[in-house]
């Protein structure tokens, strides 16, 4: 397998970062490698849309490239092997499955968990805990509460369409995402060192 890699996407793109990504396989390649991608430019880690397309002044949805970019993003939230959740600056991030014990580890973490809800306004803290209750939400409308959440990865939101055209927004628990395997390879972790590992992959949490 790390023969097959090594000849892939990855040696031409991870190597020459004057090459930008040009498939889903590419940046599945680079995801592999670096763990941690960002869909617009927040610093580090590094972004979809950057790899992509460059520099972009203002939004990347008129950009001649963002057509690829869309396709990409959408080809990257539909692999098993990654995550999208809003983990790095509030900004939409792919995470790849390498980092999803760390994640879990700490995201279940009771007294990170609690930390992190300590300072939740009225409203937020009580969506926490209706998605807590409930595993999977749908809201519809603008859910402001939901903002909160995601700022300090309370949860997980994704955006679907409805039968009446319009979006929802969908907030998932995360033990309802984490299955039961991962959730007890998370466990064997210790909480410092999994908290560190992801900060050094470019995790704001």
């Amino acid at each position: 397998m790390r023969a097959a890699q090594a000849d892939g996407p990855c040696t031409r793109i991870c190597d020459n970062p004057s090459i930008l990504l040009r498939t889903p396989q590419d940046a599945l390649e680079l995801l592999r490698r670096d763990r941690v991608l960002t869909l617009t430019p927040a610093g580090r880690p590094r972004s979809l849309v950057g790899e992509i397309a460059g520099e972009v002044r203002g939004s990347w949805w008129g950009h001649p490239r963002g057509g690829l970019i869309f396709s990409i993003a959408s080809a990257l939230e539909d692999s098993p092997e990654v995550l999208g959740a809003k983990l790095v600056r509030g900004k939409v991030t792919f995470v790849h499955r390498a980092l999803w014990p760390q994640l879990a580890r700490v995201v279940l973490d009771p007294e990170w968990r609690q930390a992190a809800a300590s300072r939740l306004p009225a409203p937020a803290r009580q969506l926490l805990d209706e998605v807590e209750r409930e595993g999977t939400l749908r809201l519809e409308g603008r859910a402001p509460a939901r903002l909160e959440l995601e700022k300090r990865g309370l949860v997980l939101a994704a955006s679907e369409h409805t039968d009446s055209g319009r979006h929802a927004v969908v907030l998932r628990s995360w033990h309802e995402w984490a299955p039961a395997a991962l959730r007890k390879k998370a466990r064997r972790l210790d909480f410092g060192p999994a908290l560190a590992e992801l900060r050094s992959a470019g995790l704001t949490l």
